[in-house]
């Protein structure tokens, strides 16, 4: 595997079993290249049924587009074999992506002419039709009804209004808990009004991969919970004018004990709650030392801020965690009643049920090769599909198997929850398993002077001054006018 950037051409013949990462910038063809690869698999094997190859991409659109455009190299191939020609695809190029040598031409020919009696049964679709194709095969394992409809648009929201009445009505005089009341009370405390918790819980739906993620740790008291009792104790001595109020309060009133509640520290910071907001740092010589403890206590540099606030907002934050993953349940009972999934159902509940080894091997056996267009733009649940199914029973990449496009700089969908540091940590794990990294840097829309000045801009958006390492961000390619 090479990192320089290269324009790859390919000579025809049994492909090799080796996963591709392609990652190519707008305009440098990265839906020829996917075409490509489907044909070198298809006219290398007569024997291969177009179904055992699944192409996975972004759009309903995109995946007509793809489906078509082989069907159209597939026929402006066969007419190139009858004629005698030489044969290389794309036709016409001078930098074809494949070539037939004159050995390989005769049963070249037949592959094709048989693809081509064949090819609509190509699976070509978005990852939510293919997620929706599985569960149709394994709907009792799915925990659905196997005649389940579809919601979307009106409907959905139809249906998550009348659930959320329905779930507050359980919550508060059918099935009352003592956990549910505590998180009530807190919520309304913190936000104020009903339909503003109902705002927020239902914002919060689209965001379930993240609620009921165990793994997901939204941290505890005891993180911050050490400074704020060493801060207290240095306070206590505090003579400084602008802050007296405080330190007297500290000296007289004792502070909770480590491991005390949330809710106990909250009852003891009340009281001075608002003097950390609104009291200057002491000044002077004397002042000095007890800055960074008043800083504790502010939670910030600046005026305005108290770890009262912070710590009332982390109480609410986890009563709206623990009331959401109520409600999601709720809401889940209530959509198998009535045989209803949404989008998000399709992708997660496909993810669970290929985590079972019987479902998950007998799905692995219906193709050899997977493709996934645009894998910027693809969320962590549709990579964790991708993932397992890419795998064999062992854990282990299956060679040769997988092939994912795209250009992590194009990620837009980050409010369909796109997440490129799910690209990276895929293809890394890809690559690092022996996978054949290209990258492709013709460019086939642009003007040279253009691309000048694209690449002046982003080589030097995309260098390493000020860069934040906790934050992914691509390495940037120099294009090249084609």
């Amino acid at each position: 595997m090479s990192d320089v950037p290269v324009q790859s051409s390919f000579a025809f013949g049994k492909p090799q079993r080796r996963n591709i990462v392609i990652e190519a910038g707008a305009g440098t063809g990265k839906t020829t290249a996917i075409v490509a690869e489907v044909l070198r698999l298809l006219l290398g094997d007569e024997s291969l049924l177009p179904e055992r190859i699944v192409l996975v991409t972004f759009t309903e659109k995109a995946a007509g587009e793809i489906a078509d455009r082989i069907h159209e190299a597939l026929t402006e191939l066969e007419l190139r074999f009858d004629s005698g020609d030489d044969i290389a695809w794309p036709i016409g190029s001078a930098t074809p992506l494949f070539t037939v040598a004159p050995a390989d031409r005769e049963a070249a020919r037949r592959a094709c002419a048989a693809q081509l009696g064949r090819i609509d049964s190509l699976r070509s679709q978005t990852i939510h039709a293919f997620c929706q194709s599985l569960l149709r095969q394994f709907p009792i394992e799915a925990g659905l009804d196997p005649q389940f409809t579809i919601i979307e648009g009106f409907e959905r929201s139809l249906l998550y209004g009348e659930a959320y009445d329905a779930w507050i009505d359980d919550e508060t005089r059918v099935h009352p808990t003592a956990e549910a009341r505590y998180d009530w009370e807190v919520l309304l405390e913190h936000v104020g009004y009903l339909f503003l918790i109902r705002n927020i819980i239902l914002s919060l739906i689209d965001r379930r991969d993240l609620l009921l993620d165990d793994t997901y740790d939204p941290g505890a008291l005891d993180l911050v919970e050490h400074e704020l009792l060493i801060a207290i104790e240095r306070l206590r001595a505090c003579e400084a004018d602008s802050v007296s109020g405080i330190c007297e309060y500290l000296r007289t009133n004792p502070s909770p004990t480590r491991g005390s509640s949330i809710d106990t520290w909250l009852a003891y910071l009340k009281p001075i709650a608002n003097d950390i907001r609104t009291n200057h740092l002491p000044k002077g010589k004397n002042g000095t030392a007890f800055n960074a403890s008043l800083r504790v206590l502010r939670a910030a540099e600046s005026t305005g801020n108290s770890v009262y606030d912070r710590l009332a907002g982390h109480r609410a934050a986890l009563s709206l965690l623990s009331m959401t993953r109520r409600f999601l349940k709720f809401l889940d009972e209530e959509k198998r009643k009535r045989g209803v999934v949404d989008f998000d159902d399709l992708l997660l509940r496909t993810r669970d049920v290929l985590a079972g080894e019987e479902v998950v091997e007998r799905v692995r056996g219906q193709f050899d090769f997977i493709f996934v267009d645009e894998f910027q733009d693809t969320d962590r649940i549709q990579a964790a599909i991708i993932d397992r199914l890419a795998r064999d029973r062992s854990g282990a990449f299956v060679e040769g198997k997988t092939v994912v496009v795209g250009d992590p700089k194009q990620s837009i969908y980050g409010f369909r929850r796109a997440d490129p540091e799910t690209y990276d940590a895929f293809t890394r794990d890809l690559i690092g398993a022996g996978a054949e990294r290209r990258i492709i840097t013709d460019q086939y829309r642009s003007d040279p002077p253009l691309l000048a000045a694209v690449n002046a801009i982003f080589t030097e958006l995309f260098s390493d001054a000020g860069y934040d390492v906790n934050v992914f961000r691509p390495a940037y390619h120099r294009l090249r006018a084609a």
